[in-house]
């Protein structure tokens, strides 16, 4: 991608953070539709995805401003959707009002997944751009996450994210849901991270149990590990 290209998408993907504010009603659950993602859905989901994480705990902490987040999550998200995404990844969107409205990024099982230096040497540029200076942070995080990772077969939940004006509405539980039937019905667990306290009541009510917390550094946000056991038939 030439230098012009890569400035013309910035750009666009910035606006698209900035300018999502105009609000929803409520959104009747028979009214999210939740599929697996089609490859051209993945530029509107990582605009999606970059708006739902700009607040995030860890993202807060990797790039304290809010004029940075808006400027890298979109270029973050589009690398992980670009690049990894398609070849380890299951990746679920859910609908609503007629557009892609969240997004869940899963590994599935064995559920730990470790690049090959190959896919490395493609990937990491694009987190370079993306996080600059704070690269190293997010080393570290990946680090701490994968000392903890269970081995034990299971579906992780790597990154699951609503548009902010359809958060409250069920998208989340929608989305999630969408993929532990999978789970249930071959006997398997599931994993995740969980970034946000605020999300952690909702994860229960989904049959995840806190597990344990990441070692990050200090100054770091908490992130609680959950895990959800194979579910009796």
């Amino acid at each position: 991608m030439g230098p012009d290209r890569w400035r013309r998408d910035t750009s666009r993907c910035e606006a698209s953070v900035a300018s999502c504010s105009h609000s929803v009603g409520h959104v009747p659950a028979q009214e999210i539709g939740v599929h697996v993602a089609l490859r051209q859905d993945f530029a509107p989901l990582a605009r999606v995805m970059a708006r739902a994480f700009v607040g995030d705990p860890v993202f807060t902490w990797m790039l304290p401003t809010s004029r940075a987040r808006q400027r890298r999550l979109p270029l973050f998200f589009s690398n992980v959707l670009r690049h990894e995404a398609p070849r380890v990844h299951i990746i679920d969107v859910a609908w609503a009002n007629g557009r892609i409205v969240g997004g869940a990024i899963w590994f599935p099982p064995p559920g730990r997944y470790i690049p090959s230096l190959a896919r490395q040497l493609v990937a990491v540029p694009g987190y370079a751009v993306a996080l600059r200076g704070r690269l190293g942070l997010g080393g570290t995080y990946v680090g701490s996450a994968l000392r903890v990772h269970p081995r034990e077969s299971h579906w992780y939940l790597q990154y699951v994210g609503v548009e902010p004006e359809f958060q409250g509405h069920g998208v989340g539980t929608e989305l999630v849901s969408f993929r532990l039937h999978s789970c249930d019905a071959d006997g398997t667990a599931a994993y995740l991270e969980s970034s946000n306290p605020a999300n952690l009541a909702l994860y229960m009510r989904l049959g995840f149990q806190p597990t344990g917390s990441l070692a990050l550094p200090s100054g770091a946000p908490d992130v609680t590990t959950m895990w959800r056991a194979q579910q009796p038939a």
